[in-house]
C-alpha cells in the first residue's frame, strides 16, 4: 500500500491530476519499487507504464544520447501498453528513485470510471507526439545550429527557450558536443536568429521569413 506522500505524488502526475481522488482499488493494485542511482528502471514480468514518485531519471537511446529527463510526477513507458512490448529506450535512475508501474487493465478500468483521466491520457500522448516530432527534427537537422534552433522553437515561452538542466545537458540531448553547442549559439547570434539571454536562455529573433518562436509565428 502506498504511503500518503506517495499517493499524493501519484495524484499530481499529469495523467491522474484531473481525476480527483484516485479510487482505493486502484491504489491497492500498485506496489512501490525502488531503484538506486545507475539502475535501469524496468517493470519486470507484468509490464506497465511507470510513474516516478521520487527522484530523477533519464531515458537514453542505444548510443547513450539523452532522449528525455524525468522528475517526480513524470509518466513514461507508455509505448509498452496497448499492443506494445518492451520499453523502447533505457531509463536509468539518476538518483535513488521510487516508482509504481501501472498496467493497461488498471488504466482501462480507471478510464471507464473516470473519463477525465482518459482525456488527460490523450493530452499526454499528444504532447509526446509533439515532443518526438521535435526530436526527429533536431536529429535530422543539417547542422548543430539548425538542431539548436529546432529545440529553441519547440521550447520557447514568450520567445525565450531555457536550458533548465544547463547547456551541457542540452548538448547531450541534441547529440552534439558542448563546444559544438557553443559554436551553434555563436552562429545563431551572428546570423541574427537568436541571442543568448541570462545564463541558460536563448531568445529567438523574429525574421522576415517567419523563423521566430512558436508564439511569434501564431
Amino acid at each position: 500500500m502506498l504511503t500518503q506522500r506517495q499517493a499524493d505524488s501519484l495524484a499530481h502526475a499529469a495523467v491522474f491530476r484531473d481525476c480527483g481522488e484516485l479510487p482505493r482499488w486502484f491504489l491497492e493494485k500498485l506496489e512501490v519499487c525502488r531503484f538506486d542511482a545507475g539502475e535501469a528502471i524496468s517493470p519486470g514480468g507484468d509490464g506497465g507504464a511507470c510513474v516516478l514518485l521520487r527522484g530523477k531519471a533519464a531515458a537514453r537511446g542505444e548510443s547513450g544520447v539523452a532522449l528525455n529527463f524525468f522528475e517526480e510526477g513524470s509518466f513514461f513507458g507508455v509505448a509498452s501498453l496497448f499492443g506494445g512490448a518492451e520499453y523502447v529506450s533505457t531509463v536509468r535512475a539518476e538518483s535513488a528513485c521510487e516508482v509504481v508501474f501501472v498496467g493497461e487493465k488498471e488504466l482501462e478500468r480507471l478510464f471507464a470510471e473516470c473519463p477525465a483521466a482518459a482525456l488527460s491520457y490523450i493530452r499526454f500522448l499528444s504532447g509526446r507526439i509533439r515532443f518526438l516530432n521535435s526530436k526527429i527534427a533536431a536529429f535530422t537537422a543539417p547542422s548543430a545550429a539548425e538542431a539548436l534552433l529546432v529545440w529553441a522553437r519547440e521550447n520557447a515561452a514568450d520567445g525565450v527557450a531555457v536550458a533548465g538542466r544547463g547547456w551541457s545537458a542540452l548538448a547531450r540531448t541534441l547529440g552534439i558536443g558542448r563546444a559544438s553547442l557553443y559554436r551553434a549559439m555563436d552562429e545563431l547570434e551572428q546570423s541574427g536568429r537568436a541571442v543568448r539571454e541570462g545564463e541558460r536562455g536563448l531568445r529567438l529573433v523574429a525574421c522576415p521569413g517567419g523563423s521566430g518562436s512558436n508564439e511569434q509565428r501564431k
